[in-house]
């Protein structure tokens, strides 16, 4: 596996868990609570980003939402 090979904290796999967290809270929640867990997850990836160089979660959060979006969740 890709992520095995670079590592644990590779940009690779931090993107994919972000993002299938993301696609997962859609998928097995209701619309409301998705809608409020998201609101919750993008604001405090903003914020930790804010002490951050670089934090790409937020990116990555928005890739989980379309991935849902366009699966029907």
């Amino acid at each position: 596996k890709v992520s095995s090979l670079s590592g644990l904290n590779s940009p690779f796999q931090q993107f994919y868990a972000v993002r299938n967290h993301a696609f997962y809270i859609c998928k097995h929640c209701t619309p409301i609570e998705a809608r409020v867990l998201s609101a919750l997850y993008l604001s405090w990836f903003r914020i930790s980003g804010l002490f951050a160089s670089h934090d790409s979660r937020v990116e990555s959060w928005k890739a989980g939402l379309k991935l849902a979006k366009d699966r029907g969740f």
